[in-house]
This record gives C-alpha cells, sequence and structure tokens, in this order.
C-alpha cells in the first residue's frame, strides 16, 4: 500500500530505492497570465564528514546524478463529468466522434489519444477518490461518520462500474468501424489497464478497510472481494498474472513487467518532447572570441613596442617576442577562465525546451543550474528552518556542512493554438536524485559498541547503527500577476547510511508567506 500512497506526494520528498529520492510537482498556469513563472529552489546540507566538495563533486556529475521527468498533467474529471453527455472535454464522450470510417494517419492518431486519455482519466479518477474516501475512512469516529462513507464507497464502486460499461458500449459501437489488428490490441490493453487499475485502488480500499476491522463494513468488504476476484480471473484469461502466486517463481517476472509495458503504451498520451541544451555550448566560442581578441590586442601593441627598441631580427627582438607571444597565450587562457566564471554566473547551466507532442508550438521551458555555497552566504530564512527541529543544546553548535544549490525555473506559456478548450495545460515534473556518490566516503553501516549492565555489571557488546543526514530546504516561489511572488518552505530529512537511505523525514517548516 505504500506505492498506493506515494502516488498522492505531490509536492513531498520520497524514498524511490536505496539510493534515490524523488519529488513529484504539478505546475498549473492561470489562464489569466501570459507567462507563469514557478521558481523551485533546493538546499541540500551535506555533512563534512562525507566529504562532498567542488572538488570531489564536479557539476558534471550531479547532472549525471539527476533526472527530470516531464509530461502533462493528467487531466481532473470526476466520475460525473467523465460521464456526462454534455462535457465535451470528456474523453469518453469525445469517442462518440469516432463511431465513422477514420479519414487518414492524423485522425487514427486523434482516436488513439482519446482512448489512452480516457484510460488516464479512469485510473487517476478512481485513485484519487479512493485516496479521499480512505482518508476519511481512517479518521472517522463516529457512526452518522462511517455511514456517510460507506455510502460515498458504495457511490464510487457504482459509478466506477458504470464508467467501464459505459466504454464497453462505446466500444462496441467503435468496433463496428475499427476491425484492423492493431485496433483489435488497442481494445485489449485497455481492458487490461482498467483491470489493473481497478486491483491497484480497491485493493488499498479493501486493505484500509480490514485494518479496523469494523462489522459494518463487512458488506463493502464482500463487495470488494467480489470486484476483485473478478478482474483477477479476468487477468489470468489474459494471462497477465497466474492463479496462484509462487515464491521466487519465473512467472513472476511477468506481472510488473507487463503492467510496466501497458503503462508505459497509455502514458504515451501525456508525454512531451523535450530539448536540452548547455548554455555554455551557446557562449562558449563568443567568450573565447572575446578573451582571444583582447590578448592579441596586447600581444599587438607589445609587438610595436619593442620593434621601436630592438633591432628587428636581433636576439633581443626574437627573445622578446618569443616571450611576447606565451604571454598572449597565457593571458587568453586567464581571460578565458575569468569571463566564463564571471559570465555564467548570470546564466543557467542547462535549457529545456518542452515541446507539444505535435513538435508545432513551445508549451515552456525549464532551466537549471547548479552551486556550492558558502554556508554564510545561505538566506537567513533557509538557515532558520534548517536549525528547526534540533534539542536546544545543539543549536548551538556548529554543524560543518557544504551545502549544494539547485535551481529550476519553469516558465509555461499560454497556449493559443487550440480553438478548444485546453484539456492538457498542467506541467507535471518529477525530479529524481541518486545520492551513491555521497557514500563512497561513509563509514560501515555498524560500529560494535561496549556498554555496562546496570544490573548484572557484565560488560555487553552491540552493534549499534552509524546514520548520517542530509538535510533538504525546498523553497517553492510563483510569480503572481502583480510581479510579488508567493513562497512556501518544506524542510525534509534523509536518514542515510553506507547502504543506502534507510528513510525520509517530512519536516514541517514555516509554510507559506
Amino acid at each position: 500500500m505504500d506505492n498506493f500512497w506515494e502516488d498522492f506526494e505531490t509536492g513531498e520528498i520520497h524514498q524511490r530505492d536505496k539510493w534515490q529520492f524523488e519529488l513529484k510537482s504539478d505546475f498549473i498556469p492561470s489562464p489569466s497570465q501570459e507567462n507563469n513563472v514557478f521558481i523551485q529552489e533546493f538546499f541540500i546540507f551535506i555533512p563534512s564528514s562525507l566529504q562532498i566538495n567542488d572538488q570531489t563533486y564536479s557539476k558534471a556529475r550531479f547532472y549525471e546524478d539527476q533526472t527530470n521527468l516531464i509530461r502533462f498533467k493528467t487531466p481532473e474529471f470526476s466520475f460525473d463529468e467523465l460521464l456526462n453527455p454534455r462535457a465535451t472535454n470528456s474523453p469518453l464522450i469525445r469517442l462518440k466522434e469516432y463511431e465513422r470510417p477514420l479519414l487518414d494517419d492524423e485522425d487514427q492518431i486523434a482516436f488513439e489519444r482519446e482512448v489512452k486519455l480516457f484510460a488516464n482519466v479512469f485510473r487517476s479518477t478512481l485513485r484519487d477518490e479512493a485516496h479521499k474516501l480512505i482518508q476519511h475512512f481512517v479518521n472517522a469516529s463516529t457512526a452518522e461518520e462511517l455511514q456517510r462513507i460507506h455510502e460515498d464507497i458504495e457511490q464510487l464502486l457504482f459509478k466506477a462500474e458504470k464508467a467501464i460499461e459505459s466504454y464497453q458500449k462505446e466500444e462496441k459501437a467503435l468496433r463496428y468501424f475499427r476491425k484492423s489488428e492493431d485496433d483489435e490490441k488497442l481494445f485489449g490493453y485497455v481492458s487490461d489497464f482498467l483491470s489493473i487499475s481497478l486491483n491497484y485502488s480497491l485493493s488499498a480500499l479493501l486493505e484500509s478497510i480490514r485494518k479496523r476491522r469494523l462489522p459494518e463494513m463487512q458488506n463493502l468488504d464482500e463487495t470488494l472481494c467480489k470486484i476483485l476476484q473478478r478482474e483477477k480471473k479476468y487477468r489470468e484469461t489474459r494471462q497477465l498474472e497466474p492463479a496462484q502466486l509462487q515464491e521466487d517463481s519465473p512467472q513472476n517476472e511477468s506481472i510488473l513487467y507487463q503492467s510496466g509495458l501497458l503503462n508505459k503504451f497509455f502514458i504515451d498520451v501525456l508525454l512531451l518532447n523535450t530539448s536540452r541544451a548547455a548554455i555554455d555550448q551557446k557562449y562558449h566560442k563568443i567568450i573565447g572570441g572575446f578573451a582571444a581578441a583582447i590578448a592579441m590586442s596586447v600581444y599587438v601593441l607589445l609587438f610595436v613596442w619593442q620593434g621601436a627598441i630592438f633591432v628587428i631580427n636581433s636576439e633581443p627582438f626574437i627573445l622578446l617576442t618569443v616571450l611576447l607571444y606565451v604571454l598572449k597565450d597565457r593571458l587568453k587562457d586567464e581571460l578565458k577562465a575569468i569571463s566564463f566564471n564571471q559570465a555564467f554566473r548570470w546564466f543557467s547551466d542547462y535549457k529545456t525546451e518542452i515541446v507539444a507532442p505535435s513538435g508545432q508550438f513551445i508549451i515552456g521551458e525549464l532551466k537549471e543550474s547548479f552551486s556550492f555555497i558558502d554556508e554564510k552566504k545561505v538566506p537567513a530564512e533557509i538557515k532558520k528552518v534548517r536549525s528547526q527541529e534540533f534539542h536546544s543544546y545543539l543549536e548551538t553548535i556548529s554543524r560543518p556542512e557544504r551545502v549544494i544549490y539547485y535551481k529550476k525555473t519553469i516558465n509555461i506559456f499560454q497556449n493559443t493554438h487550440r480553438k478548444a478548450p485546453p484539456r492538457l495545460n498542467a506541467l507535471n515534473i518529477i525530479f529524481r536524485y541518486d545520492i551513491h556518490r555521497f557514500l563512497t566516503k561513509a563509514s560501515d553501516p555498524y560500529e560494535p559498541r561496549a556498554a555496562l549492565d546496570g544490573e548484572t555489571l557484565e560488560l555487553t557488546h552491540h552493534m549499534l547503527p552509524k546514520i548520517y543526514h542530509i538535510n533538504i530546504i525546498l523553497k517553492n516561489s510563483l510569480v503572481l500577476p502583480d510581479g510579488t511572488t508567493q513562497e512556501e518552505l518544506r524542510k525534509f530529512r534523509l536518514v542515510i547510511d553506507k547502504d543506502g537511505i534507510k528513510r525520509v523525514e517530512n519536516i514541517v517548516a514555516n509554510g507559506r508567506r
């Protein structure tokens, strides 16, 4: 059930695996703004004992260890909106437009897009509704609250079943015109995807109900079991999973593998084209040209000067000419280094263009920059949050740390190319970061420690865990229409050891300002 809850941790850092943490963020543009600017700043505080600094951990390594996955956010529909015949944005209703022969390849692509979009919306709506009900159920304490939740769960199951029935009815009408092998596979994949989606969300719902063991929820338990059993039998016939799971069986490998392929097939409709380029590659030759011009000017002036003093082709003239040439080369290299360092302080490291699937226009751009910053230059508001959640005597002790600063600026442009109200306009960006390089110099995960037993006075030996804390302060900023910014600070702590991430702690910061 942990994976089910992680799907809702938008804005929360959580552990992806033993080496990586992940942050999911939604960026929803305001229709009233021509450009929507969102800024995310990460202040990563690393214990100095891990020896991570600008000498041991380069900018290139940081970008090797991090990933930004960019796609459209799944459009939000309730089941009522999805089934409403007057909802022109509902992909289920839009499928009715394709109860006819398809005109060309573009028409086929548009048809498949609506089918895939329906599958994604169904999964997202079912998951969101189940999540809300689980939260209410966990916190419910009175008979009235439980009765209301009971009715809400029944309604959710009814609407989910009705959405599937409506799709199946529409599929039957579409099959009259869609008789190719590819369309047959597409319809089969949709049924598989809906079945897996039902199993995923309803299993989490059943698990939460059974944890409380309330007699008044027994009939819901039985209803959920019937649906889950029905879907399990369907997946068995489709060879998506075996009838019985057995430990270490090779058949087990195919379950997640096939569902992963299925997920990639349907998520394709939400994916975006991206083009990433390093800013220094764009301006490197220009800045190098300026440095070469200045160095050459100095060389020419000194060459002319020495020609007025020494006889041309004399030994002093030749010797000084060689020295001036060496000076020119050294001066050019030094000017290039200084120019790069100064110029790129004002530029981001990378710029990613986010392009619509059609490739006809740019939706937005993502700019990234990375650096180590001195602890003294960390903003006061960040220092204050960093010192929270410590024992009072620890707050007065200097904690030697190195600070990584990573900034992302997301700019979403308003799309004027669509005539219909846009369903796909918000972005979902998943930031993943691998910390395995941080642990190269870490101590063993356990250290021996002797302790005296207070009763027997015997000396006992224990293996105690050796951990490190990596504190992350996340600052989210939204630029408002009047030019001001709305800010939010979040604090997270990675508890790690030599073997990787043990857990992620979400620590309350000072919230929005």
